[in-house]
């Protein structure tokens, strides 16, 4: 019985998802339209609302978001990384159109095609009001790794509902709360 059981969950750990479905040579080195292809079908396979973690933000690694190559972060035995701030939010596809008068290269060369994800990082507080808006940009490039950013206002967030109110920045100013500077301290790390 004890045979059955550790295999049983050994079949259950190997079915489980692995996180590299979007890490694979093979996906890297497709078209953008058909990376493209393949994060709409998954962003399209599940309209449910995240759930906050916000807790989690001051424990889990943040590594893994800014060096892991490919559009997924891998998941392991206990299972896939919560979002733990800016868990709610909409996706949508955009289309970088450079107007060709700038210097810019790496994300603004070949990477006409991707995905914006428009997020609050906390949940919104329709009384105060407030609301911290952010969003994450995605451009996809033909046999290589995507190019990502992510900008908002600030943590502390805005004293508006217009998610458009304020200006975004991938550079933000230091938290005025003092609640926020425990966030503040392991973002530093």
């Amino acid at each position: 019985m004890i045979k059955f059981g550790i295999s049983t969950l050994f079949a259950a750990l190997v079915a489980a998802k692995n996180g590299k479905e979007f890490n694979t040579k093979e996906y890297l080195s497709s078209s953008r339209q058909a990376k493209s292809d393949k994060i709409w079908g998954k962003v399209t396979e599940n309209t449910k609302s995240g759930k906050w973690h916000l807790l989690g933000a001051l424990t889990v690694g943040q590594g893994p978001v800014f060096d892991t190559v490919g559009d997924e972060l891998h998941c392991n035995w206990t299972g896939c990384r919560n979002k733990t701030i800016h868990a709610q939010g909409v996706v949508g596809k955009i289309e970088w159109i450079s107007t060709g008068d700038h210097n810019y290269t790496g994300m603004f060369t070949g990477g006409d095609a991707g995905y914006i994800r428009m997020s609050v990082a906390k949940p919104v507080d329709t009384k105060t009001p407030n609301m911290a808006p952010g969003m994450g940009i995605k451009l996809l490039r033909d046999g290589k790794d995507s190019a990502n950013f992510v900008a908002m206002y600030g943590v502390d967030g805005q004293d508006d509902l217009n998610w458009f109110a304020n200006d975004f920045s991938n550079h933000i100013p230091d938290p005025e709360s003092i609640a926020l500077k425990p966030l503040e301290a392991r973002f530093a790390t």
